[in-house]
């Protein structure tokens, strides 16, 4: 019976694994927004990872404070799970996530990180936010110069 409540109350896609648990209240709305993004950045903390799915070389010309690099190119075999949390960290050069770990996924316009939200559930990481506004909202409230227009 308790699995029958889990999966009737499980608000993920129909492509996530049945088998994982269900989203924490945090990551219920999949959408958020730039003051809590600003939040996030100013005030770090192992609840949360903020992950821009850029490419490096686009990464190389500014990211959002406490943000690490996990381009989206790579993000599918990078959550795998046969792929090595030891060659993820020398990869990547932050901790591979943990099922479960909060996780706020960011690009240029808004596209690839509902892309990656959605790579991150099929591998089971149900606890996915995008930052729907990303680089582009990030350089407009911030007053940075983006240099891409």
């Amino acid at each position: 019976m308790a699995a029958a409540t889990l999966l009737s109350h499980h608000p993920s896609p129909l492509s996530a694994p049945l088998f994982k648990e269900a989203r924490d209240t945090w990551a219920r709305d999949p959408i958020i927004d730039y003051d809590e993004v600003k939040q996030l950045s100013q005030q770090p903390t192992d609840d949360v990872l903020l992950v821009d799915v850029r490419e490096p070389d686009e990464n190389a010309l500014g990211s959002i404070p406490s943000a690490v690099n996990l381009p989206l190119s790579r993000l599918d075999d990078a959550l795998a799970v046969g792929f090595n949390p030891g060659a993820f960290q020398q990869e990547f050069a932050f901790p591979k996530p943990v099922n479960g770990q909060n996780i706020v996924f960011y690009c240029r316009s808004g596209k690839r990180s509902a892309t990656a939200c959605e790579v991150a559930n099929r591998h089971g990481y149900l606890n996915t936010r995008n930052y729907v506004g990303s680089w582009l909202e990030w350089c407009e409230k911030e007053g940075i110069d983006n240099n891409e227009d």
